[in-house]
């Protein structure tokens, strides 16, 4: 029955159904996985190095240097997602990144009318993004993701679909002083997934448009120990973002956040997260976070790793 269930829920963290074509693509939103995992730049206005790709691709020149970063997410019902990114900005002015999500939902039991089980149902999603952006004057940032997503359904009786689509991600970063700035992201620009869908000897064509997401936000230094961050977010229904970051000493930063404030969780989900720098090193980063679930079915846990060099 919890699996049964699993099938109604799935749209709102993996698009599971083949014609919910309104939740087309929203594996592809990771903002409650980089909240929790560096709240301090996780927000459109303060994404920087690794974490720009996903969140704000003019962010990859915010700093210099060269990195990667991996994600592990693990939530209930057999629901996983995985992440990697990589940023390089040798100069200053002009960075490039490169990003990697793959998402899956793990036996789940299809169901004819009458409720007798059919068989098992595999559901995998994969988008690859490459990033660049530059500078405009001292103060503005521009930068562009170019996307191409394929999703994969496996149903019981030869019933399989797949599904390939591209997109674009288009932001831009302004700096107010050294303390305050503001970001901007319009996602999702001229997305969609094209589907082929087989049924026996049949097949059906069918498009699903991914919608466009926008966000506004801004990120502040309160202290050189604590920072503060919020995005008010346009898919569906307007949600806001925000979390604060604590710089407790070299070795250690702790974190808490609140996503999707204003939805159906009127007071938005809650996550913690710290981060932990072995030996002091400033090149590598552990992260761990702990993320209550948008659907309500159990929690999720996160691990990452980044290292720059």
């Amino acid at each position: 029955m919890k699996k049964f269930i699993l099938l109604l829920l799935m749209c709102a963290q993996f698009p599971c159904m083949i014609s919910a074509d309104e939740f087309a693509g929203t594996f592809l939103t990771t903002d409650s996985q980089l909240q929790s995992i560096d709240i301090s730049r996780s927000f459109s206005a303060t994404a920087s190095g690794t974490m720009a790709p996903y969140k704000n691709p003019a962010g990859l020149v915010q700093v210099t240097g060269r990195g990667i970063h991996a994600m592990i997410n693990s939530a209930s019902l057999d629901r996983s997602s995985h992440n990697l990114c990589a940023f390089l900005n040798p100069r200053g002015d002009v960075g490039f990144g490169f990003s990697w999500l793959h998402a899956q939902v793990n036996d789940i039991k299809g169901r004819s009318s009458s409720g007798q089980i059919t068989g098992k149902i595999k559901d995998r999603a994969n988008a690859l993004a490459v990033s660049f952006a530059f500078k405009i004057g001292k103060r503005l940032k521009a930068g562009l993701s170019m996307k191409s997503i394929n999703h994969h359904i496996f149903g019981p009786y030869n019933s399989n679909a797949e599904a390939t689509g591209h997109g674009f991600d288009l932001g831009f970063q302004y700096s107010l002083n050294q303390k305050g700035s503001l970001g901007m992201t319009v996602q999702n620009i001229n997305s969609g997934l094209n589907w082929k869908v087989r049924r026996g000897d049949k097949t059906r064509n069918t498009r699903d448009p991914i919608k466009t997401r926008f966000s506004l936000g801004t990120g502040y230094l309160l202290s050189e120990e604590i920072n503060f961050g919020c995005d008010l977010v346009i898919e569906y229904d307007p949600v806001v973002n925000i979390g604060v970051a604590w710089k407790v000493n070299k070795l250690l930063n702790v974190a808490i956040g609140l996503s999707n404030i204003g939805a159906a969780q009127k007071f938005g989900t809650l996550s913690n997260g710290l981060s932990l720098k072995p030996m002091r090193n400033e090149n590598i980063v552990l992260y761990y976070a702990y993320v209550t679930d948008s659907i309500g079915a159990g929690d999720r846990v996160i691990i990452g790793l980044e290292s720059n060099f």
